[in-house]
């Protein structure tokens, strides 16, 4: 995606007005947000109890996820009283719920806060739902987590249709390649029951469109049910028509008439698929020129195989990214085991004693500056909810110096667009930025005030605080290979700091590379174009002027509030080097970066020579984007998509060629704090036949099957 001017992810809010009776109006759609009789009693009745919420959950046993898919989020009304439903129905700690939601013209947070506090007895859902609500104007998915995670709200942002779209899987059909439903992970995730709401279709006709009543068919299970307040003819010949059974029941108080139903038709390749699909080498391909409206390239994606549910899952690698994965797998009832090499958790590039929640934030339109910013507000609301900024660090919040006059102008314009959200961005003059951080500034800021530092060893361990992982330490993995039906895990293990020649061999349904560099050492994984950079961080003891730092400053380095009495400062990159002693050097080098973000914090009688730190290895990729998802077949991709050598834009309508059940978690770089909660995400959700929390065109940039298809389209390989 090319790089605007400005960013493209910003929407417009809702225009709301309040009544007299204190009630919210939509100016847009003149239409009202829920009954004025009751609003509660309505959505009960309309979309609770239309699609029997309370008795599925009652008698059934629901071990996963149940999901419901909304469009029109509004309010959030509906949300709430799923969400209290649930807490009173299903008692099953394995249960899910996961409430997916799209809204073109979102409540601003005031509004929001205004309309909840139209109803008290919903106050411990709404508070939460308040916390959490994402900044405005910003388009697309966000995913937030509540009740020990065993509640999701998956927001989208933007056209409904889009949104929905962006969650199903594709189905690539050409000559040469049989229809085949493809996913990023184990299964295609389905909806078990749709709150159709939005305004009127007379008032809001734009929404109820051939293209949305396409995507719920796509993501509609057998015995999905719907339910909506309207009766309008055009929706119940739509719904017919994608193979819903549709009734006209009584509707709420003085409406006449409203629409229930169940999704009965299943086409037979929509959850079927042959071998010969998944072993297929045949392409079609066709010019840019030609390419339909609505077609989209699919090798990032596999063919769905008939597979067992993953219930098992090795994960190479105990630092950020192993850990943070662990963590989400666990969440979704799948046990872990993690091996390490080493004796114990984040010893290596995880080792730092703090680290900072950083991302590098920017008003421009790319998929990096998306993903930055989605990264950074995921792990925002993953430290807060799970209390780790409260065991393992502090959310003092950051500055990020605007030290040039480029970053100054970046800066405004970032915190323009996000005006209406101070609470999460936020535009400081330099007097300003003294104020709050307590030491002397000369440069203006960036603040973010819902972040933070946090230590990542004690993190990690909180993180696999949990009875279904398994840590084994000083556990080396030589040689991954599959039979077929599971991963055979082969690695040499040692006691103590001792190694043995004792070899082991595990089986698991599942495996995901968490292991930094160490991933070039496993054959699946050689082609990958991991980088690594040394890093050195330096330990350097508070002064009365440094002890009054009460934030983290970010610019050409960065410098942490005291830990122990000791501020860690740093980090170097250093290309070409690759020793692993601390050098004088680069402790000067920290030094110098430390007078640039505030002079009054350098320390006037301390050298080089007299410090500590640590040093480090940083995992990163050539396009700066970590390495998330499915392990490509090299020698099936290639040879699926060579014609990609001839023509680098044809479009070539065939699933990718990716190992089964092999998954990579990599090239964090220096921003595993901020990036490896939503990348873990990413691939607990796929490995879990659940729905991402990113779009499928963000997908596309961090699958691991990329760098294949560039090295084509460039004539590398």
């Amino acid at each position: 995606m090319a790089t605007h001017n400005k960013t493209s992810n910003s929407i417009g809010t809702a225009q709301v007005h309040w009544d007299e009776n204190g009630l919210p109006y939509s100016t847009h759609f003149n239409d009202i947000y829920f009954s004025k009789d009751d609003g509660i009693a309505e959505s009960r009745y309309v979309f609770l109890n239309a699609n029997s919420l309370a008795e599925r959950w009652d008698s059934r046993t629901i071990n996963s996820a149940f999901t419901i898919g909304e469009t029109g989020f509004g309010t959030g009304l509906n949300f709430l009283l799923a969400w209290q439903l649930w807490n009173k129905r299903q008692h099953n700690k394995n249960a899910q719920l996961h409430f997916i939601s799209v809204e073109k013209y979102p409540l601003s947070k005031n509004d929001l806060t205004k309309a909840l506090a139209l109803w008290p007895e919903l106050k411990a859902f709404s508070q939460q739902l308040i916390n959490a609500y994402p900044p405005q104007p910003l388009q697309g998915l966000h995913r937030l987590n509540f009740f020990d995670d065993r509640v999701s709200l998956t927001l989208s942002f933007g056209d409904a249709a889009e949104g929905f779209q962006q969650l199903a899987p594709i189905s690539k059909a050409g000559p040469n390649v049989s229809s085949t439903p493809c996913s990023i992970g184990s299964a295609p995730p389905q909806i078990d029951a749709w709150f159709l709401d939005g305004f009127a279709p007379s008032k809001n006709p734009e929404m109820w469109n051939d293209a949305l009543f396409s995507a719920i068919k796509t993501l509609s299970a057998k015995g999905s049910t719907f339910a909506t307040f309207t009766a309008a003819s055009a929706v119940r010949k739509q719904l017919i028509s994608i193979g819903f059974d549709c009734q006209k029941i009584k509707g709420f108080g003085r409406k006449r008439e409203m629409l229930i139903g169940e999704w009965l038709s299943t086409p037979e390749h929509k959850h079927k698929s042959t071998e010969a699909d998944n072993q297929s080498t045949h392409t079609h391909f066709r010019d840019h020129k030609q390419q339909k409206l609505d077609a989209e390239p699919a090798w990032h994606l596999n063919a769905i195989p008939p597979t067992k549910k993953v219930e098992h899952c090795i994960v190479i690698g105990g630092g950020l990214a192993g850990c943070h994965t662990a963590f989400a797998l666990a969440k979704k009832n799948i046990r872990v085991t993690l091996l390490e090499k080493n004796n114990a958790l984040a010893l290596e590039a995880s080792g730092n004693r703090q680290g900072v929640v950083y991302a590098k934030l920017s008003p421009h339109d790319s998929p990096l500056n998306t993903f930055n910013l989605a990264a950074l507000l995921y792990a925002s609301q993953f430290y807060h909810s799970q209390g780790f900024y409260d065991k393992c660090g502090d959310p003092c919040g950051v500055l990020h110096l605007a030290t040039n006059d480029n970053l100054r102008a970046q800066y405004q314009e970032f915190c323009e667009i996000f005006r209406e959200s101070p609470g999460f961005f936020r535009w400081l003059a330099a007097e300003e930025c003294e104020a709050i951080s307590g030491v002397p500034s000369t440069f203006p800021a960036l603040y973010l005030p819902q972040t933070g530092w946090l230590s990542p060893a004690p993190l990690c361990k909180q993180l696999v605080k949990n009875e279904r992982i398994q840590i084994r330490t000083e556990a080396k993995v030589s040689r991954l290979q599959n039979d077929g039906s599971q991963w055979e895990i082969t690695f040499s293990s040692g006691s103590n700091g001792s190694p043995t020649n004792k070899t082991e061999t595990i089986c698991a349904d599942a495996v995901v590379l968490a292991n930094a560099h160490a991933a070039s050492e496993i054959e699946q994984s050689q082609y990958l174009p991991l980088k690594r950079i040394r890093g050195q961080v330096s330990h350097i003891p508070s002064t009365a002027a440094s002890s009054q730092l009460r934030r983290v400053i970010c610019g050409d380095g960065y410098i942490a509030p005291a830990l122990n009495n000791t501020h860690s400062l740093g980090a170097t990159f250093n290309l070409h080097e690759f020793g692993e002693e601390l050098t004088d050097k680069d402790h000067q080098q920290n030094l110098g970066k430390l007078a640039g973000l505030s002079p009054a914090l350098t320390p006037s009688t301390t050298t080089p020579s007299d410090l500590d730190g640590k040093v480090g290895f940083r995992c990163t990729t050539p396009d700066y984007f970590p390495i998330v998802g499915s392990v490509a077949d090299y020698s099936a991709m290639t040879e699926r998509f060579a014609f990609l050598r001839k023509k680098a834009n044809a479009v070539i309508d065939n699933h990718g060629a990716y190992h089964p059940q092999l998954y990579a978690n990599l090239g964090h770089g220096a921003r595993g704090l901020c990036y490896a909660p939503l990348a873990s995400e990413v691939l607990a959700s796929a490995i879990s036949g659940q729905f991402l929390p990113v779009s499928r065109e963000l997908y596309r940039h961090m699958s691991p099957g990329r760098f294949i298809i560039r090295d084509l389209m460039r004539n590398k390989i």
